[in-house]
C-alpha cells in the first residue's frame, strides 16, 4: 500500500470538496444574474454612468403615489414639495406628516421618493405605509444610498415634470429638516405676485420714436409691505425659451454657496476627486439640505442632465453644475434659510428660520408645533433678541450639526 504524507489531501477528498464548492458557485452566479440590478454605483464610476439609459429605464416604479398624480392632472397642486427618504426612515417620514406638513397652504402637497431595499421588513413596511398615506414614491432599478442621492433626485424631478407639469413650484427638501411653513407658504406667495407684476400685468410694446426702437411695458409693480420686507424681485430672474423665444421668468433659491473649493479627502462624505471635478472651485451652488425652483425649469434641467457626466453630491451637480454652469441659471440666497439648527432649541429662534437641518424626528415634532402656537409678541422681548443675536455669533463659528 503506498504512503501519503501528512497534509496531503486525498483524491478523495478534492473529489469531495469540488461536489460541495462547485454547486456553490454556480447557484450564486445564477442568483446575482436574475436578481435585478440593485448594485450601488461606486464613486469613480459616476463620470461613466449613463443618465439618459437611467431615467429612460422601462423598469415601472414598485410604488406610485396615485392620488397625488390625478391632483396634478386636475391643476389641483400649485407647489409639489419632494422628499428623498431612505427606506427605513419611517420615524422621520412621520414626523414630516406630523409637523411641517400639516400646516402647508391649500394646493400644497407632498411626495417621499426612495430607492430599493433588499431587506425584506422594511419593504413590506413601506407597502404598508404607501397603502395607509398615498404619499410615497420607490423605484426598483437603484439601491438608495447616500452615493445614489442624485440618482433619486433627478426621479423626483422627472416624476414632477411628467405628471405634474401644473405646479408653480417644486421644493425639494430633506426628511430631517424643519420648515416654517406660513413662512415660507407667505415668501412664495409673495414671489408669485411679484412676478405677475413684472412679466403679467404690464405686456411689452415696441414702437419707433425719433428712428429709434423703443421698449417699454417691463417694469416693478408695487407691492405691500408684507413681501416688500422678502425683496422678491431680487429673486427674480428670466430666459428665453429655445422653442417659443419668449421670456419666462423663474426663480431658484435656497441656501447658497459661493467660491467652494472641492472637498480633495478621499475619506470625507463629501469628497469629489479630480477625475470627477477638476476645478478649483465649485460653481455656485444651494444647499441640498431643501431648495425650491419653477417648475419650468425642470424640462431644461433633466435635458441638461443627460449631456453632463453625473457627480455623487446631488446639490452641487443640480443646482451647480448643471444650473449654474451649464444654463448659467441665476441662484437666490433666501433669508432665514438655514443649513444647520439653532444652537438652542428654543420655538423663538426658529420663528425667523425658513428652514433648519438636522433635527430628529421628535424635535421635529415638538419644534414645529412650538412654533406654530406662538404669538408674535412672545418672542418680541430684549431676552430674546440677545439669545438670536448670541446664536448668530455660535452658529457662525461652529454651526450646531447634532441631531
Amino acid at each position: 500500500m503506498r504512503l501519503q504524507r501528512r497534509g496531503t489531501p486525498t483524491q478523495a477528498y478534492i473529489k469531495y470538496i469540488k461536489f460541495l464548492v462547485a454547486p456553490s458557485l454556480l447557484f450564486t452566479l445564477l442568483l446575482f444574474y436574475f436578481l435585478p440590478n440593485h448594485k450601488s454605483i461606486d464613486k469613480t464610476n459616476h463620470h461613466l454612468f449613463n443618465v439618459s439609459a437611467f431615467l429612460d429605464s422601462s423598469t415601472a416604479p414598485i410604488l406610485e403615489p396615485a392620488l397625488i398624480k390625478k391632483q396634478c392632472r386636475t391643476g389641483g397642486v400649485e407647489v409639489l414639495v419632494g422628499i428623498p427618504s431612505a427606506p427605513g426612515n419611517l420615524k422621520a417620514r412621520n414626523a414630516v406628516r406630523d409637523s411641517w406638513a400639516k400646516h402647508l397652504p391649500p394646493k400644497w402637497t407632498i411626495f417621499f421618493v426612495l430607492g430599493a431595499t433588499r431587506n425584506t421588513e422594511i419593504q413590506n413596511a413601506i407597502i404598508e405605509e404607501s397603502t395607509q398615506y398615498g404619499d410615497v414614491y420607490q423605484a426598483t432599478h437603484f439601491q438608495d444610498s447616500y452615493q445614489n442621492l442624485t440618482l433619486k433626485t433627478l426621479l423626483m424631478l422627472q416624476w414632477s415634470h411628467q405628471h405634474c407639469q401644473k405646479a408653480q413650484h417644486i421644493l425639494k427638501i430633506d426628511d430631517d429638516v424643519f420648515l416654517n411653513a406660513p413662512k415660507f407658504g407667505e415668501y412664495l406667495e409673495c414671489l408669485t405676485k411679484a412676478q405677475k407684476n413684472l412679466y403679467g400685468r404690464y405686456k411689452v410694446k415696441t414702437f419707433i420714436e425719433d428712428d429709434k426702437t423703443v421698449i417699454e411695458g417691463i417694469k416693478k409693480g408695487k407691492i405691500d409691505a408684507k413681501c416688500a420686507k422678502w425683496k422678491p424681485y431680487e429673486h427674480i430672474y428670466s430666459f428665453i425659451d429655445s422653442k417659443t423665444h419668449k421670456y419666462e421668468s423663474y426663480a431658484f433659491g435656497g441656501y447658497l454657496y459661493s467660491n467652494v473649493p472641492p472637498d480633495r479627502d478621499p475619506n470625507s462624505k463629501w469628497s469629489l476627486s479630480e477625475e470627477l471635478y477638476s476645478g478649483a472651485t465649485l460653481p455656485p451652488f444651494l444647499s441640498g439640505t431643501a431648495y425650491f425652483l419653477s417648475s419650468n425649469l425642470l424640462p431644461n434641467l433633466l435635458y441638461e442632465a443627460r449631456h453632463t457626466p453625473i457627480l455623487p453630491l446631488e446639490d452641487v451637480y443640480l443646482t451647480g453644475v448643471l444650473g449654474s454652469s451649464r444654463l448659467n441659471l441665476r441662484l437666490s440666497h433666501v433669508d432665514g434659510w438655514s443649513r444647520f439648527r439653532p444652537w438652542w432649541d428654543d420655538a423663538c429662534l426658529y420663528t425667523n428660520l425658513m428652514t433648519a437641518h438636522g433635527l430628529n424626528p421628535k424635535k421635529l415634532v415638538d419644534i414645529t408645533n412650538a412654533v406654530i402656537q406662538l404669538t408674535p409678541e412672545y418672542c418680541d422681548t430684549m431676552y430674546y433678541t440677545i439669545l438670536s443675536n448670541l446664536n448668530d455669533v455660535f452658529s457662525y463659528i461652529s454651526p450646531n450639526v447634532r441631531s
